[in-house]
């Protein structure tokens, strides 16, 4: 069961990405051997799957025994003791439906099961593309900081030829400061999302998560026909448990059914010694039929409207369920259309970002002047690279759960 939903698993979260991630799929190997709430669900279905055998069970047989006290006589001898065995018998269906009944109860656990395990996928991938960002800010941080070193250099050797001023140089260090911040604050941002991943996968091992070369974008537009919400797992449940309570209601119309019972019954005679009569000492032996008749018992009826009122509940919490899925779809198109908006529209600033750039650092270079530029245009780039990582993982984000709620 859990290498075949593993196959399934890897192939949507592959569609998703394109090029797969081999770390990626590392995780979500652990993630699927030890996350404790998918263990939990499986042993659900294990119990659940004993209860089909719990059903196939007859009724316990009775056997009772009686002394005699006072011995009643009778033409052929003093009864002394009795002996009575029964059995009920599930007449009219009623294994099958019982049977039936705990086969859907099954297949709603095993259903729940498939939910959590795409959920869980989801979650851990999620969290890998969010430590992806990460990454990439932190190294586009550490960019910056060395070319505000150059530049801190360059105003300090200017400085000393008096071509430049020491509020320069204040000025750029401020600025690297304000990154080293940024810096350490990421490494926070770090340090809470493996946590999140250890504790997902259930384990006390680091997690070392290195770049992933296939975190970008290569199309430029969503084939939006692709994305139609037609059958979720999550709204097969609500089928599963319409079945599961047609099932429970034919169970109950079986069981209101009468109910047979075969026995026997077994009196032992001692002789007589006045008399030789004939049979003289012959113990008694009689078969027995009952029948139970439902005649005050309402709990049937009473359950036949129960079953009724869980119907349309089913019915109303798959079309709510249904819509919400509907606007989380909405939502994750719109995620991944902005972010390939904003992904191009970084592009094009930064392209002219780094021509200004190019002709202030040489100005810069040359005479120490335009510094106030060369920050605003310094930071405009730095801005610019940091939104485009945003819209990558925008776009990831989005496409992850695109491919949870469409692909099957």
């Amino acid at each position: 069961m859990k290498n075949r939903y593993r196959f399934i698993a890897l192939f949507w979260i592959a569609s998703t990405v394109g090029v797969f991630a081999q770390q990626l799929d590392e995780l979500i190997e652990t993630a699927l051997e030890n996350n404790a709430r998918l263990n939990v669900l499986e042993l659900k279905v294990a119990a659940t799957k004993e209860g089909e055998i719990q059903a196939e069970s007859w009724k316990n047989t009775s056997i009772s025994s009686a002394l005699f006290i006072s011995e009643p006589e009778t033409r052929t001898g003093p009864q002394k003791f009795q002996l009575s065995a029964s059995q009920p018998i599930p007449a009219f269906g009623r294994i099958t439906a019982r049977t039936a009944y705990a086969k859907s109860l099954t297949d709603i656990s095993y259903q729940e099961w498939v939910i959590a395990k795409r959920k869980l996928i989801l979650e851990v991938a999620q969290l890998y593309y969010n430590y992806q960002v990460l990454i990439r800010q932190s190294a586009l941080i550490e960019k910056h900081i060395k070319r505000l070193d150059q530049y801190i250099s360059i105003a300090t050797t200017k400085v000393t030829t008096g071509e430049a001023s020491a509020v320069d140089v204040f000025q750029l260090k401020m600025r690297k400061e304000d990154y080293q911040n940024n810096y350490l604050q990421i490494q926070k941002s770090f340090d809470v999302i493996a946590s999140a991943l250890k504790a997902t996968l259930n384990t006390n091992t680091e997690i070392n998560i290195k770049e992933d070369s296939s975190f970008t974008i290569h199309s430029t537009s969503l084939d939006l026909d692709k994305y139609q919400l037609e059958i979720h797992p999550e709204l097969i449940q609500y089928d599963l448990l319409f079945e599961s309570v047609a099932k429970e209601r034919d169970l109950n119309d079986k069981e209101r059914l009468p109910g047979i019972g075969v026995g026997l019954n077994y009196i032992n005679v001692a002789n007589r010694v006045d008399l030789n009569p004939i049979d003289n000492g012959k113990d008694i032996v009689a078969p027995m039929l009952s029948f139970s008749l439902p005649i005050f018992n309402k709990s049937y009826q009473s359950k036949e409207r129960q079953l009724n009122i869980r119907e349309k509940q089913v019915e109303q919490q798959k079309i709510d369920r249904a819509n919400q899925l509907q606007q989380q779809l909405d939502r994750a198109i719109a995620l991944s259309e902005k972010a390939l908006i904003d992904f191009n529209s970084q592009n094009k600033n930064l392209n002219l970002a780094h021509q200004s750039m190019e002709l202030v650092l040489a100005a810069f270079q040359t005479n120490a002047k335009g510094i106030e530029k060369l920050l605003d245009i310094q930071q405009m780039e730095f801005n610019y690279e940091f939104k485009k990582i945003a819209a990558i993982g925008n776009y990831f984000q989005g496409r992850l759960q695109l491919e949870y709620l469409v692909n099957q």
